[in-house]
């Protein structure tokens, strides 16, 4: 009995699962099977890295992106998990979604040309950042951050959760002076009226 489902219902039952995946990561606005052709477990090898909490945080932030393709500002205490910021509080640009700040904006330029730096060619000069390119260099390969080279993998994740993180510190800097501003007003017009 345990042959006949190894061998025959198991191949079927993962083949409706990968054309399930394939299918509804297809009607996405961030298409995930660029990246993952079918589902993959989680890479037992992850498991017996020594990271600390930081670092742990931004791959979870990686991870998120990666599927999602949103911005998780709530990991780090700044929102909800959000498609766009209606204004980037790193450089103002409005409608900032995770391509703007991992591609274009200049609040984390720094972020990119260290990240060019310790995972792409150091002799070269960081290149202009082209999305679809970009993209796949942060995103493709296994869920495991282990590529072809460790310290390629763990530069990648490092950059996406440095960037998110970056954003989310603005967004919460910002929202603490709107708060501060609408308390002084509050004040202000409240003292008027004695």
């Amino acid at each position: 009995m345990k042959n006949y489902r190894k061998n025959h219902v198991q191949p079927v039952l993962q083949s409706y699962d990968n054309a399930a995946f394939i299918a509804s990561s297809q009607k996405a606005t961030w298409p995930y099977h660029d990246f993952q052709w079918i589902p993959e477990a989680f890479p037992e090898s992850i498991h017996h890295l020594d990271w600390g909490y930081g670092t742990w945080q931004l791959y979870r932030t990686w991870a998120i992106v990666k599927v999602m393709g949103k911005l998780p500002l709530h990991l780090f205490s700044a929102g909800e998990l959000v498609d766009t910021i209606e204004l980037c509080p790193l450089c103002s640009s409005p409608h900032a979604n995770i391509q703007h700040i991992l591609n274009s904006c200049m609040g984390t330029l720094d972020l990119y040309r260290k990240w060019w730096q310790s995972s792409c060619d150091s002799s070269l000069p960081a290149p202009s950042r082209e999305w679809e390119s970009l993209r796949m260099q942060l995103f493709a390969d296994r869920v495991s951050p282990m590529c072809d080279d460790q310290d390629k993998g763990e530069a990648r994740i490092l950059y996406v959760g440095s960037c998110v993180r970056r954003v989310s510190a603005a967004v919460r800097r910002s929202t603490l002076s709107s708060d501060i501003s609408t308390l002084i007003s509050q004040a202000a017009a409240s003292s008027s009226t004695l």
